[in-house]
């Protein structure tokens, strides 16, 4: 340790001694940065869990980041994801919709427009309802 002035007693080696108050000890701790935790993304909004620890923003709880395929180091969009057999509407606008998950779609009833659907099985691996 280097003496915090010239004033402090030093031992053979020039480090301090053992005669340090707790108050200089504390003195040389280093403290974390405070990080403020930023909003969270709502349902259709931007968001990025792998950018830098600065920029990084996550969606609000309840809501999945869905990254455009194959576009590392790209924004998402925050999106509600549901499972088999529950509830969807990827028609309605982005703060309302909710989408199903991976190897599923949205399943209408037929003449009712504006409708919700139930999360159905895709017709084939990778099928994607736009």
């Amino acid at each position: 340790k280097e003496p915090l002035d010239e004033k402090e007693p030093l031992d053979e080696k020039g480090t301090l001694d053992e005669k340090e108050t707790l108050d200089e000890k504390e003195a040389l701790d280093v403290k974390e940065p405070l990080v403020e935790e930023k909003p969270r993304a709502a349902s259709g909004e931007t968001c990025n869990d792998a950018a830098a620890p600065a920029f990084r923003t996550y969606c609000a709880e309840g809501l999945t980041c869905d990254y455009p395929g194959q576009m590392t180091g790209a924004s998402g969009v925050c999106k509600k994801i549901v499972g088999h057999g529950e509830q969807c509407n990827d028609a309605m606008p982005a703060a309302h919709a909710v989408y199903c998950g991976t190897g599923l779609q949205c399943e209408f009833p037929e003449n009712m427009p504006g409708a919700s659907g139930v999360c159905k099985q895709a017709p084939y691996p990778g099928y994607e309802h736009c």
